[in-house]
């Protein structure tokens, strides 16, 4: 009758602990899970965030990108951005970088295209130097002739030197050209104002030197300087 008994308790508890596996079981199967819906929680929430809030991230952004291209910088704690050099702006359509500070007007002009801004600028600060305006579109050129038997019996060459520029309207702001040759020549000075044919020296040589010559502009406070070494 006892046996009978706990049979009995025995059979009415085990659905009872059939369920208790069964909770057991689907506790460790969130257990599982939780470490990596864990790992996901932040980078899912700040996507939302960024996808909420991206009109107004941009315009951070934008306010930061301004600062530094104003020359102001940007820093936070651990990060430290310096600002650029501000823009100098000459006529509609040009921009350069303005040189660090103790730059002359010179190197402003040079930094700056455009020669209606360099005429300016320079103006404005220092000596009108043709350099800035002339350097790149001036230059001499020179032709050699035959060699011939002077009176002396000495083998001498004709040498003829000229100016010459990109265009016609540079010439014509020429007013003379002083070439300044080789100190054992006979007046080693030469000045010449003939616009007509291009500011011509002509001489006779028996070797190859080099030669500067100096010209002069109109405006202009002093000369620009060029070189050319006569070959043949």
């Amino acid at each position: 009758m006892l046996l009978s008994k706990e049979l009995v308790t025995w059979s009415d508890r085990l659905p009872l602990m059939d369920l208790w596996e069964d909770e057991m079981a689907a506790d460790s199967g969130i257990t599982a899970w939780a470490p990596l819906l864990r790992d996901l929680i932040w980078p899912v929430f700040t996507a939302a965030l960024l996808i909420v809030a991206r009109a107004r991230v941009a315009g951070i952004l934008a306010g930061i990108q301004k600062r530094i291209e104003q020359g102001e910088g940007f820093e936070v704690p651990g990060l430290k951005m310096p600002g650029s050099d501000p823009k100098v702006r000459g006529k509609p359509g040009e921009e350069a970088t303005a040189p660090q500070t103790g730059a002359t007007p010179q190197d402003l002009a040079t930094a700056l295209g455009g020669s209606g801004v360099r005429r300016t600028l320079v103006a404005e600060g220092a000596p009108r130097d043709p350099a800035d305006e002339y350097q790149q579109t001036v230059y001499l050129i020179h032709g050699v002739g035959r060699p011939k038997v002077d009176d002396d019996g000495a083998e001498r060459r004709t040498v003829r030197v000229k100016l010459d520029a990109d265009d016609d309207a540079t010439l014509d702001a020429v007013t003379k050209v002083v070439y300044h040759l080789h100190p054992t020549f006979l007046d080693p000075e030469r000045v010449v104002t003939d616009r007509k044919k291009q500011f011509p020296l002509e001489t006779r040589v028996w070797g190859q030197f080099g030669l500067s010559a100096d010209v002069y502009f109109t405006g202009y406070d002093k000369p620009l300087r060029l070189y050319r070494y006569l070959n043949f």
